[in-house]
Order: C-alpha cells, then sequence, then structure tokens
C-alpha cells in the first residue's frame, strides 16, 4: 500500500506494464466502511499470454517487498 502513496509509482507502474508487456493496467481504489484505503485491485486487459506474463512480473515484484510488523503498544518489532 505505501507504494501507491507515492504520487507517480501508479502512472510508472502502469507505463512499464503497457510498454513491457502490451497490457493495460487499471488500479482501483476501494477504501472500507469507515473511508481507510485497505486494497487495490490493479486489473490488467491484453492478450492471454502478455496478461499471464504482466502479473508473474507483478507477483515477483510484490513478494521481494518486505514488511515490518510492529507491536501498537511496545512499537518493538515483531
Amino acid at each position: 500500500m505505501s507504494m501507491f502513496s507515492i504520487y507517480t509509482f501508479e502512472d510508472r507502474l502502469r507505463q512499464y506494464l503497457q510498454e513491457t508487456f502490451n497490457v493495460k493496467a487499471i488500479c482501483e481504489r476501494h477504501n472500507n466502511n469507515k473511508g481507510i484505503k485497505t486494497n487495490i485491485p490493479i486489473k490488467i486487459t491484453g492478450q492471454m499470454n502478455d496478461v499471464t506474463n504482466a502479473i508473474h512480473d507483478l507477483e515477483n515484484l510484490f513478494s521481494s517487498l518486505r514488511t515490518k510488523k510492529f507491536d501498537d503498544k511496545t512499537g518493538k518489532k515483531r
């Protein structure tokens, strides 16, 4: 989610997918019932093989990210 808070990330991601895989990507922002953004589905359209390759590339990108979880009460890493 933090990457999508960077103003240019979404545009650069769409451009990368279009130029690399010849697909169109649409990032949809959804809010939960408290108005907080909880997920951003990415819809990818194009030829089946191109879409499959783009999805595989995105899976690799997002799985390579490291996240740290902190205890809310102590602020220490879990």
